[in-house]
C-alpha cells in the first residue's frame, strides 16, 4: 500500500525542478505507471542533477545517442545500464555514466545548459 501511495504522490507532484522535459512517450504514460505499480522496485533517495552536450557530443558510454527525456547517467554499480528508472513520474533509461555520478546520484540529460539539483525517490523496473 505504501508503494501505491508513493507512486501516486510522485505522479501528482511531477518534476520539482520545474524544467519542461520531453516525455519518453513509449514509457511515461502515467496510467501505465499506476497500473504496473507492482513492477517497480523502490531503490532509495537519489541526488538528481542535469548534464548537457559536451565535447563528446551526444555519444554515451554505452554507445547510445543521448536523448532528452530518455537518457540518464548512473553509477553502473548501483543501476545497471539499460535499466528503466522512474523519476518523478517519468521513465528514463540508464545509458551513460560520468565522473561525478557515484552512488545514489543520477544525471539527467537535457538539450540546453540547465543547472539544478534536487533529491527524490527513485524506482527501477523489476
Amino acid at each position: 500500500m505504501k508503494k501505491i501511495i508513493l507512486i501516486i504522490l510522485v505522479l501528482m507532484l511531477g518534476n520539482p525542478a520545474r524544467k519542461p522535459v520531453k516525455a519518453y512517450e513509449e514509457k511515461t504514460n502515467k496510467n501505465i505507471a499506476i497500473k504496473e505499480w507492482n513492477t517497480w522496485e523502490y531503490l532509495g533517495k537519489f541526488k538528481i542533477t542535469f548534464y548537457w552536450l559536451s565535447e563528446n557530443g551526444r555519444n554515451t558510454s554505452t554507445g547510445a545517442i543521448a536523448t532528452e527525456g530518455r537518457t540518464i547517467a548512473v553509477d553502473p554499480n548501483v543501476i545497471p545500464y539499460g535499466t528503466e528508472v522512474l523519476i518523478d513520474g517519468h521513465v528514463y533509461i540508464a545509458e551513460d555514466c560520468g565522473g561525478a555520478v557515484k552512488g545514489n546520484v543520477i544525471d539527467i540529460f537535457v538539450e540546453d545548459e540547465y543547472m539544478d539539483m534536487f533529491y527524490t525517490d527513485v524506482y527501477v523496473k523489476k
